[in-house]
């Protein structure tokens, strides 16, 4: 998780209002639990239970999805994209709100005004999501009203699923349904399951921006497979809506030391990096892409660019020892973000000892100075934090399971 840290990119957010008591009631409506039912895809790729009537009559892929209408109880059907894939969260809800407000205007009237009201993030259950909160002003000539568009993207070991509702409140009732269409989903071709997952929420000032999810994976060999990746969303001071999704992968053999590793960030649906680090005759050389421009570079073969399991291990040790508080190490590391035609140097630093097996870790790269509460039994960040200018930015792990 704290490899999560140098990849987070500050916005600025919109500031929230005092709110009429009529929109305060509006929000805490919510329907009754229903009965599950079972539901399957037409070509039997999946079968599915979910708390929800089902709408849909034929459960066909078109253009890499299946379409799920659900009748949750609420004054709007809950609409969802099933996907045998996983999707860039960030750009996905950045994506779909210009195709729903032109379907509404079809319908409902000209809409004058639409403004990003909250960001939330976090597990369904034990599954990761990201969610955008929508108001709109719509006109039909006879009146203007206000109205919402929730959407909520979510993931179950490489499946997603992107649902939307058209209503205010109800959202523990999304959730709720969400739920259980994911703990209730089997593919008819089992996928190989990571044997160590958690997920974090980003937080700018105390308020949800992102989600931050690493996976681990092991195959015939022993070597590990780790998928990092952050998803962000956050409304520019011109109202624009910005997204990033950065995907970070390491192959990393059984003695922790890194194989390979991939890099790419997209940037508001367009991939602003795409770039390879491997050893090759003696030397590290990266290749690809980086703001437009072609990259091609070596490293020299005897730096050893520390990896995530080799992060963790070497904190295991280091907070192992009576004399925890105060001690410290040097590693090199892989950051795109930063510069990928260099190693940089991380210094750690043990400062404080937190209680229940938690201690207070410092980190230093490059200009960034990072602060966390590290599990001295996994080595594993519990939460961190850093500012950027005057914002503070915060990561929580709200789940984990496996171990390593």
């Amino acid at each position: 998780m704290k490899s999560m840290f140098w990849l987070i990119l500050i916005a600025a957010l919109p500031l929230g209002a005092k709110e009429p008591a009529w929109l305060a009631e509006a929000r805490m409506r919510e329907a009754e639990e229903m009965k599950l039912i079972s539901l399957q895809s037409d070509d039997r790729k999946f079968h599915a239970t979910v708390a929800a009537k089902l709408r849909t009559t034929k459960i066909e892929a078109v253009e890499g999805s299946y379409t799920l209408t659900f009748d949750i109880g609420g004054p709007s059907a809950l609409d969802c994209e099933l996907y045998l894939d996983d999707i860039d969260a960030a750009t996905h809800l950045r994506a779909v709100p210009p195709h729903i407000f032109s379907y509404i205007e079809q319908s409902q009237g000209k809409i004058e005004r639409t403004v990003l009201e909250s960001i939330d993030a976090g597990v369904l259950g034990e599954w990761p999501f990201l969610a955008a909160s929508w108001f709109y002003r719509v006109n039909d000539g006879n009146q203007i009203r206000l109205a919402a568009l929730q959407q909520v993207v979510a993931e179950r070991n490489d499946v997603s699923i992107s649902c939307q509702f058209l209503a205010i409140g109800y959202s523990k009732t999304i959730r709720r349904v969400m739920t259980s269409l994911l703990d209730g989903l089997e593919l008819a071709e089992p996928r190989p399951q990571p044997y160590y997952t958690e997920t974090g929420v980003v937080e700018v000032d105390g308020k949800p921006v992102g989600l931050a999810k690493t996976e681990m994976m092991r195959d015939s060999d022993g070597d590990t497979r780790i998928n990092s990746e952050l998803a962000m969303l956050a409304v520019l001071p011109d109202g624009n809506l910005n997204s990033q999704d950065v995907m970070n992968i390491q192959w990393v053999g059984p003695d922790a030391d890194l194989i390979n590793a991939v890099h790419v960030q997209i940037g508001n649906g367009a991939v602003n990096s795409e770039l390879y680090l491997k050893m090759q005759d003696g030397v590290w050389k990266v290749s690809g892409t980086a703001k437009g421009e072609d990259i091609a570079a070596e490293i020299s073969g005897d730096q050893k660019p520390e990896t995530i399991l080799g992060q963790a291990h070497a904190l295991r040790q280091l907070l192992s020892g009576k004399d925890a508080v105060g001690g410290q190490r040097e590693s090199l590391r892989w950051s795109p973000s930063e510069n990928p035609l260099i190693f940089l140097k991380k210094t750690t630093t043990v400062s404080e000892e937190l209680g229940d097996g938690q201690f207070a870790v410092r980190e230093v790269m490059a200009e960034t100075n990072v602060n966390f509460v590290v599990d001295a039994e996994t080595g594993s960040a519990v939460s961190g934090v850093f500012r950027v200018g005057a914002a503070e930015i915060n990561l929580r792990r709200v789940h984990q399971s496996g171990d390593f």
